[in-house]
């Protein structure tokens, strides 16, 4: 979306999950060459023991887009959130939970999940996990909840729209077309460090997200277009569901680039769409 032509024409591709999602992939720009690193300057920050506020974006938007592009049955989908009540190293974190997962299948039967570790403003870990169970736990709540973590205090809703749990694990906005990485990482100032904004408080190499194998199903048919348009009618497209946005749920990804001037820009990869019959949005998309 870098040229000025505003009548260009444009090829996109187009894949249909189902009959109310879909994304479009739109790159063109193939990102800048960075510079090489200077080690010596940044000796700190790279022998440093902290993960690096890019690299915990980068993570959480594959993780967001592996998600995404699963196709879910109907099942019992729980959101669970485990906090503890005194401190704990990271290292130990993935040892808790699989002892929780251990006695939650003694007890409820075979489940399969997806968990996601944040902090809090006060730099503690909790959990979140959204949890499938093969068979409807008659039983499952709070008190039962605890009982099993035994480490703290814990939450549990029944995830009536998984897509949605899955964007709150994940905190994209749901509201909002276009963000800036700084407005993107607002949820998730708690992780970042004060004095130095390129560092989280999480450890290197991090375990942040994890899933089950069998969680969602993966989609194996998916129908895949190409629709020919120019830049006006994107752009055009774009207000529209901007305009929409509380029917339409509509996400961007991107990366920024330098131009041929050294000035920063930003060029949009994909384009993810929810909520709408696709067809008819395509159809305004092609006009």
């Amino acid at each position: 979306m870098t040229n000025s032509n505003s009548t260009q024409t444009r090829t996109l591709k187009v894949e249909i999950l189902e009959k109310n999602i879909c994304t479009i992939s739109m790159r063109d720009i193939k990102p800048y060459d960075r510079q090489k690193f200077d080690y010596t300057k940044n000796k700190d920050k790279i022998m440093g023991i902290y993960m690096r506020t890019r690299s915990y974006v980068r993570n959480l938007k594959s993780f967001h887009k592996k998600l995404w592009d699963l196709h879910f049955d109907n099942g019992n989908y729980y959101l669970i959130t485990l906090t503890f009540n005194d401190e704990i190293q990271f290292r130990y974190i993935e040892q808790r939970l699989r002892t929780f997962r251990t006695a939650l299948k003694r007890r409820y039967g075979k489940f399969e999940y997806v968990r996601a570790i944040e902090l809090t403003k006060k730099h503690s870990y909790h959990i979140h996990m959204i949890v499938q169970f093969i068979d409807f736990p008659l039983d499952l709540n709070k008190n039962n909840i605890e009982a099993l973590w035994k480490l703290g205090i814990c939450d549990i809703k029944q995830a009536y729209d998984l897509r949605g749990g899955i964007q709150y694990i994940t905190k994209y906005k749901e509201n909002s077309i276009h963000y800036s990485d700084d407005e993107y990482l607002k949820p998730f100032k708690s992780a970042i460090q004060k004095r130095d904004k390129y560092l989280t408080y999480f450890p290197k190499n991090a375990n942040l997200f994890a899933k089950s194998d069998n969680f969602g199903k993966e989609t194996i048919d998916k129908e895949t277009k190409k629709i020919v348009t120019t830049k006006e009618k994107f752009k055009n497209f774009l207000d529209y569901l901007k305009e929409r946005n509380k029917q339409i749920f509509t996400r961007i990804d991107g990366h920024n680039y330098l131009d041929k001037d050294g000035k920063q820009r930003y060029c949009m990869d994909k384009l993810y769409i929810r909520g709408s019959d696709i067809e008819e949005l395509l159809k305004i998309l092609a006009s």
